[in-house]
């Protein structure tokens, strides 16, 4: 039986695993000959260790922001220092799972790993193809490795700066890998509005945190509060606060003001929330920015996280599928003509919807067949 074995990590959000999930159900769907195992690498090497680095990673963004653009700009320094003494670590344990499991393929959609599983290909003298699958819209040093055998993008602009550095390695630009459900008709918008018991004819604005519900939520929610309390608008806001109960109950007290506040936690009907909206507020993760275009769904960015999620802030905002705006306070005024305009508001899901790619999962794994 062919293998192809997931590596991923958690500790700095769901999205590379999201990415990693959906290649194995597409998997499952398209090959089912094929056996497709998903392992987050941290965990199985210390698990106080991943447990530190999650912690490390979210108190630096809440506290010190602009030490992580520091560190997130100075990639090359840190590659130097860091990469080849860690993976090697690594690596010593990585050897016994990957000579156990046999793959055919190890497709790696963290960085993190990536350095260790080259040195055991070259170790094992090549016994399995070595894939990377970029989560965001610019890849940082950590992922350009020459002994990578092929690299699965965001867009083709993604690829130039690994074709510069690793030319022998192909790119193919399939769009992040998003959950297959994205690549089917579900529907006209009033029709999925009214199967979340939602306002079939109210504007429709979704906002979201990501998978920890990071950003100004409650000052968001606060802000287009007070607009419709002031201006007799037909707007429905659902606000998803992902693997943040703490916020969920604390956002409870605002929505159960309001009636067309509607509240949810972690959601696995994510493309129904997106494609029964007209616009997402939201940082500009790789994942979901690639989900949002898949659906159409153009993007308000506010208060991006510093290096990765400011590159995607400037890759989506050139391509016109966003605009940013970080003053909670300001964003009802900045959407209105968008609100107000369904013209203009159609131009923008437009190219949104043309920047899209949502079957990028069933052609990421096309192309890993490829490399079997």
């Amino acid at each position: 039986m062919k293998k192809v074995l997931l590596l991923t990590e958690k500790f700095a959000g769901n999205g590379h695993y999201s990415a990693a999930l959906a290649l194995k159900k597409t998997f499952q769907l398209r090959y089912p000959h094929v056996q497709t195992d998903i392992v987050c690498v941290l965990p199985m090497i210390n698990k106080t260790l991943e447990s530190m680095l999650g912690s490390l990673y979210f108190n630096t963004l809440r506290l010190a922001p602009g030490l992580w653009r520091v560190c997130y700009q100075h990639d090359q320094e840190f590659y130097k220092v860091l990469n080849q003494p860690l993976m090697r670590l690594i690596s010593h344990r990585l050897k016994e799972m990957i000579n156990e499991y046999q793959p055919n393929v190890i497709i790696c959609t963290h960085v993190f790993c990536l350095r260790a599983c080259a040195i055991l290909k070259n170790e094992l003298r090549n016994s399995f193809k070595l894939g990377a699958v970029v989560t965001d819209f610019k890849a940082n040093r950590f992922w350009i490795d020459r002994d990578v055998d092929f690299y699965l993008v965001a867009h083709e602009e993604t690829g130039q700066a690994i074709k510069r550095t690793t030319p022998r390695s192909p790119v193919y630009a399939t769009g992040i890998p998003i959950d297959p459900m994205f690549s089917l008709n579900q529907g006209e918008k009033k029709e999925i509005r009214a199967k979340l018991r939602l306002n079939p004819d109210r504007f429709t604005l979704l906002l979201m945190g990501g998978g920890k519900g990071i950003g100004p939520l409650t000052a968001m929610i606060k802000s287009l509060q007070t607009f419709l309390d002031l201006n007799d608008f037909p707007l429905q806001l659902l606000i998803v606060t992902g693997n943040n109960p703490s916020l969920f109950e604390k956002l409870k007290r605002f929505t159960q003001q309001h009636p067309h506040f509607h509240l949810y936690p972690f959601v696995r009907n994510m493309v129904d929330l997106m494609r029964a909206s007209d616009i997402l507020i939201s940082k500009p993760g790789g994942l979901t920015s690639s989900e949002a275009l898949a659906c159409g769904l153009p993007i308000l960015i506010c208060r991006p996280i510093p290096g990765q999620e400011e590159n995607n802030s400037r890759f989506l905002i050139t391509k016109g599928a966003a605009i940013r705006e970080d003053r909670p306070a300001i964003v009802p005024s900045v959407l209105l003509p968008y609100m107000a305009d369904t013209l203009k508001r159609q131009q923008w899901q437009n190219i949104a919807q043309q920047l899209g790619k949502p079957a990028a999962a069933l052609e990421a794994a096309n192309i890993i067949m490829g490399f079997m």
